[in-house]
């Protein structure tokens, strides 16, 4: 396909997901008010009974922060849409909020405020597209927040078995175990908790089973456009927390399939034109929210935008900027799951390595290769590094955030085993001396 018809056909791609994710969230908005103030009464007692905006899940681990704050805000958001006014509900984000820096006031006290009292929304959340109110807006006219935070979390799960087994099925084992200790090291088990953590793992569980599909059937062709829609979809859903998975674990599933069917270097050119089209789609639609906003609002939205900025970039007067990348790094690390449990962790992260690596050197049971591929090697590491820039652009955001951002080093476990793969032989299937 010539050069001209794919940027033709990319722009075709752009416009009918984005027709399709906005006329979505326009559509949720018609929905009447009365038709969800039970279940938001439900959803607001609920979270008033968690008593905090960031509690642990469990007491003193930290990799076991939920975040409620962010879920009673887009409750918020899904009451005070407007049928009546449908994109402007849609573009301003509105929501009610006595003060609007008081995380356990609105989980305590606002949210339930307003679905009682429906006072006018005095806050507004426009830098998002709050777009997984597609989903959860329809769901609360029959279930109240606790059920759903239960029937995502089992999607979840049955998506991430999915994986697994097709993966075990197709003969890609040791992949599979890469993913399993992928998904433990960032404490899978605590991201149904809410549902701000719950949206990126489900586009990156739903996406890696279709790139794995498709790498099997060789359709690489398919890749570039599938990444441009789920860049957008997850700019669409995010609230800013794990986005890099969606785009890193799927293009860690199509390198190591495409890498076990031939013997060739790394096809770095594919590599690069799916990342680049996940980010262009991420930051086409992001921008496409203010343009929306802009022309539906008729007024000038980029210091709403500006004022965001400023936020996730983040500073600290205490540290400079090199001290700032150390601590968002370092926050994002220690929150891995082992590392949370103290000496008990430290224990279990030594023992994990000695059965996984030290034990089967010791056995034979690994070797070093002789001919290495050092180019899939470099590319998986080159993969594994990018949340740790992600850490560095966004240092302020990923400091303070660090209780969950730091699951975006999911795809750099992935990354780092999957280089370890390309240095040894396992032997484990090596006959005894005398055997037959």
């Amino acid at each position: 396909m010539g050069t001209l018809k794919l940027f033709l056909r990319y722009i075709a791609i752009f416009i009918i997901t984005a027709a399709v994710l906005i006329s979505s969230l326009l559509l949720v908005s018609l929905i009447p008010r009365e038709k969800i103030q039970k279940n938001m009464e439900k959803s607001a007692a609920y979270l008033q009974q968690k008593g905090a905006a960031f509690p642990f899940t469990v007491i003193g681990v930290g990799c076991s922060h939920a975040d409620y704050y962010a879920d009673a805000v887009l409750l918020n958001v899904a009451f005070y849409f407007e049928r009546e006014h449908p994109a402007e509900s849609v573009s301003w984000a509105h929501f009610y909020s006595e003060d609007k820096y008081d995380w356990n006031g609105m989980v305590t006290d606002y949210l339930s405020f307003a679905v009682k009292n429906q006072p006018e929304p005095n806050q507004q959340y426009l830098r998002y597209w709050h777009g997984s109110l597609v989903i959860v807006r329809p769901l609360l006219i029959w279930l109240s927040i606790s059920a759903i935070y239960k029937l995502l979390g089992g999607l979840l799960w049955i998506l991430l078995g999915s994986i697994v087994i097709l993966l075990i099925r197709k003969g890609f084992r040791k992949e599979a175990v890469a993913f399993i200790l992928a998904m433990i090291a960032v404490s899978v088990w605590f991201v149904p908790v809410c549902l701000e953590y719950t949206w990126m793992f489900l586009v990156m569980a739903i996406t890696t089973l279709i790139v794995i599909r498709l790498s099997l059937k060789q359709e690489f062709d398919k890749m570039p456009g599938l990444f441009l829609c789920v860049g957008m979809i997850t700019v669409f859903l995010d609230f800013f927390t794990t986005e890099t998975i969606t785009l890193l674990i799927p293009l860690l599933f199509m390198s190591a399939i495409r890498h076990k069917q031939n013997s060739d270097p790394p096809h770095w050119i594919s590599v690069v034109h799916c990342s680049a089209l996940w980010g262009t789609g991420y930051i086409a639609m992001w921008m496409t929210k203010w343009i929306f906003a802009t022309v539906v609002l008729k007024q000038d939205v980029m210091p709403f935008v500006r004022n965001s900025i400023t936020e996730h970039l983040g500073t600290d007067n205490r540290l400079s900027l090199v001290q700032l990348w150390c601590k968002s790094i370092r926050n994002n690390i220690h929150t891995l799951s082992t590392l949370n449990y103290g000496m008990i962790g430290a224990a279990l992260t030594i023992l994990l390595f000695f059965c996984l690596i030290f034990l089967p050197v010791v056995l034979n049971k690994i070797t070093l290769k002789k001919h290495i591929q050092k180019e899939w090697g470099m590319l998986y590491l080159l993969i594994g590094m990018i949340p740790y820039l992600r850490f560095i652009v966004l240092s302020g955001h990923s400091a303070v955030h660090s209780c969950f951002t730091y699951r975006a080093q999911a795809a750099s476990i992935m990354a780092f085993i999957f280089a370890f793969y390309e240095l040894v032989d396992f032997n484990f299937k090596r006959k005894r001396i005398g055997e037959k």
